[in-house]
């Protein structure tokens, strides 16, 4: 009978012990890779058992930041996100491949400064570039007739008096 009481005892013990102990802790990544452009945010989707929380480790810095669950691409480049577990050594990673992004066009430029000036002196115009986020920048000047003036990097040289037509061409888009 004694035998029989503590075998029963151990059994209840050993129930209440396997009752007692921690589910299974359960994390992983929707994805294991993603390809964003640099500028855009992609959100990490992942599941995870209730009340844990992870913790992120990037192969490389520079290339994206992660801010609550959201990564937003910095840079180009590949990084290998990891996250744990905290408080275990459950882990599971992600590669995020970040590409350059889209180039923006230009759709108008409009030259501004002064319109007239004396022989001899210079004076400097400037090229307003729309969209200000347009990817080419590089602004190409010309004088339509360099007897009366030059113009190099938006400072014209009046040589002679006369009319000229100064030009600004932004990724083909004339002003």
């Amino acid at each position: 009978m004694r035998k029989n009481l503590l075998f029963l005892f151990a059994l209840i013990l050993s129930l209440i012990m396997v009752a007692c102990t921690d589910a299974e802790i359960v994390f992983n990544f929707s994805e294991s890779e993603v390809t964003i452009k640099v500028g855009d945010t992609y959100n990490i989707d992942y599941e995870l058992t209730e009340n844990y929380e992870i913790e992120y480790t990037m192969s490389v810095d520079g290339i994206i930041s992660i801010s609550d669950n959201t990564v937003t691409a910095l840079a180009v480049g590949e990084v290998v996100v990891s996250a744990t577990v905290v408080g275990s050594d459950i882990s599971d990673s992600i590669t995020v491949t970040v590409e350059a992004a889209d180039p923006i066009g230009v759709e108008s430029i409009t030259i501004t400064g002064p319109t007239s000036g004396l022989v001899g002196e210079t004076i400097t115009l400037s090229a307003v570039i729309l969209p200000a986020n347009a990817t080419n920048k590089t602004v190409t000047w010309t004088s339509g007739n360099t007897t009366v003036a030059t113009v190099i990097d938006g400072v014209v040289t009046l040589l002679r008096p006369g009319v000229v037509s100064i030009t600004a061409v932004v990724d083909g888009v004339p002003d």
